[in-house]
């Protein structure tokens, strides 16, 4: 059972010394987030695919069944319209093969404009039995779809026009100006795709790049650090669909925090009496956002010690200095969200943020270190955690061992009572996916991204 990182960082500890861990004040922010985190894209199994959002390609969010309804998405203008640009398509003859009109290549992934959206409600079913997919819509008229080679011998009178995705087509206009005038310099980029990526066509990406750094959920897109001078040939591949510069989220604590008002209790609380157990990858003891605070330690079973010092990953880190801790940088105050709350830090995943001791079945103990970090069975002194976060998880929805033992912690079998309450994140798949174990605990709290509402980062700007 192999557990794996969930890149969104959950805290819970605002109100625990005032109330009992059945209600909570609880909220997700994040400094720094990969794609894909929160709402991301999302799996789904329905029939007619829902149409994501694409970067750097305009649409309108909509699905095949809201255009066999909605007539207002049919227009006589027949401008294609990409981030990178826009024009106007030149119609093809009629009553052609498709083979015809796209000469035969390795492509799969085509903009194909038809006469009107009436059209392409006509013939769906046509496209359907062909194994032609419509992957998303292009205002106007246009769609990305999805044709096999051996649809190519179809014809279809309601095609007005039909083109490849052409490699300038897909590179963010500032990427351009960039790469043009640093041809030998890196530059981390954020690249989209058609579909989830698979391992044959992840090859070439790790080939061409100096470093992955975080992929997108489910696999539909990719961060990487990567020489200028190579992004010609990474946009020449026809399942990708769109190359920007890779931005940070520049939304961080002082101003997260506000998105769940968070500084609205900071007034009359701070955790201060509240001990906040994290497992996870360790954390620097000699930062400056923790150095006013007090820091328990409980295991660390990378080095097999009592020492859980981050090495490398990182990931903990993050999570620790989001739930305490507080500091100044470049001139802003940077707090955690209970910047008083104590820490005790176990430690379970390496250097390179790979697991090495899960709380898995059998074994209790993991979950008693945080609970009780020097074992003498006194589970209500400061060491002892009130509050648990596990920002990690595995499988796909099942209630399995992990996540008995969490109920059980919340019921407080294995601390003499004491009940703790376990935060957990829900996962990396979006909206519509299922909460990785241990967050399908009956009794967990299971957090999700809540920062990932319309204007939330406006409104948190207004209050600066």
């Amino acid at each position: 059972m192999k557990n794996k990182f969930v890149f969104m960082v959950i805290v819970a500890v605002l109100l625990y010394s005032l109330i009992n861990t059945s209600g909570i004040v609880s909220g997700a922010v994040s400094g720094v987030a990969p794609i894909g985190t929160g709402g991301g894209a999302s799996k789904t199994n329905i029939d007619e695919p829902t149409i994501k959002p694409a970067i750097g390609i305009r649409n309108t969010n909509v699905s095949i069944r809201e255009i066999y309804s909605n007539e207002s998405l049919e227009s006589n203008s027949f401008e294609v319209n990409l981030v990178s640009g826009h024009f106007l398509s030149n119609p093809v003859p009629k009553n052609v093969a498709l083979q015809t009109i796209v000469s035969k290549t390795d492509n799969v992934y085509y903009l194909v404009q038809f006469d009107n959206n009436s059209v392409l409600r006509r013939d769906y079913p046509l496209l359907k039995n062909d194994n032609i997919t419509v992957v998303e819509y292009i205002p106007d008229n246009t769609y990305i779809v999805k044709i096999p080679q051996n649809a190519f011998s179809r014809t279809f009178n309601s095609i007005r026009w039909i083109d490849v995705l052409k490699p300038e087509q897909k590179v963010h206009s500032k990427l351009k100006e960039f790469a043009n005038s640093h041809l030998n310099d890196t530059v981390e980029i954020a690249i989209s795709f058609f579909e989830p990526l698979n391992e044959e066509q992840i090859i070439p990406i790790k080939q061409l790049s100096e470093k992955i750094i975080d992929f997108g959920a489910p696999f539909d897109s990719i961060i990487v650090e990567i020489e200028s001078n190579k992004i010609k040939q990474v946009s020449n591949m026809n399942f990708v669909k769109f190359i920007d510069i890779y931005e940070r989220n520049k939304l961080f604590l002082d101003k997260s925090s506000r998105v769940i008002a968070a500084n609205d209790v900071w007034d009359w609380t701070n955790a201060s009496s509240v001990t906040v157990g994290v497992i996870d990858s360790g954390i620097q003891f000699n930062h400056q956002h923790f150095s006013g605070i007090v820091i328990y330690n409980s295991t660390d079973y990378v080095d097999d010690d009592s020492i859980p010092q981050d090495t490398g990953c990182g990931h903990g880190v993050r999570v620790a200095g989001v739930v305490s801790g507080s500091g100044t940088y470049q001139q802003r105050t940077i707090r955690g969200i209970s910047s008083k709350a104590n820490l005790v830090i176990e430690r379970k995943f390496n250097s390179s943020c790979d697991e090495v001791v899960p709380p898995s079945t059998g074994t209790n103990e993991p979950w008693n270190k945080i609970l009780d970090p020097d074992g003498d069975g006194n589970y209500t002194e400061p060491s002892s955690a009130d509050v648990i976060d596990a920002s990690w998880g595995h499988g796909d929805g099942e209630y399995d061992s992990v996540s008995e033992r969490v109920d059980e912690i919340a019921n407080g079998q294995l601390s003499n009572g004491k009940k703790v309450l376990v935060v957990v994140a829900a996962g990396n798949d979006g909206p519509n996916s299922r909460s990785d174990s241990p967050g399908t605990a009956k009794n967990a709290l299971t957090i999700g991204a809540s920062a990932a509402t319309a204007g939330a980062k406006e409104k948190a700007e207004e209050k600066s």
